[in-house]
């Protein structure tokens, strides 16, 4: 994956998780399944969606839709060895299932290094041409 243009908050960051097999928990969650500086491991992979619901057509008049496609899936393993789901907007109701605020709130998401963090030399070049081409 290149590196962002910009700094990323915690919840953008989420999608550079492919790269990581642990989170540090930050914070313990209330059921006692993470607890603060304990490390868990982490899997994710791409999840096929598909929902329903009822859009206004231009007349006004609803009809059904049908939305597919594929969003982000992070599991974690809790400290009794229960994998938790983690979906941006999960469906389901169940105490294995969260969604992405979840995992900002009680997890330390690794920092992304931004282009300029991540290729400093080839930055400052651009940098330096783009001033001369102000000129």
């Amino acid at each position: 994956m290149n590196p962002p243009l910009q700094p990323l908050a915690p919840a953008q960051r989420l999608a550079w998780l492919v790269n990581h097999s642990l989170l540090r928990c930050k914070r313990s969650e209330p059921a006692g399944h993470f607890l603060k500086g304990s490390d868990y491991a982490i899997t994710t992979e791409t999840a096929r969606i598909q929902f329903k619901e009822r859009r206004a057509r231009r007349d006004g008049i609803t009809e059904p839709v049908t939305f597919t496609g594929h969003e982000l899936l992070v599991r974690l393993k809790d400290e009794k060895g229960n994998w938790h789901r983690c979906l941006p907007n999960p469906t389901a109701t169940h105490e294995l299932i969260h969604d992405f605020a979840f995992l900002v709130q009680h997890f330390h998401i690794p920092d992304v290094p931004d282009i300029a963090k991540a290729t400093p030399k080839q930055f400052a070049a651009m940098k330096r041409r783009l001033k001369m081409l102000e000129s």
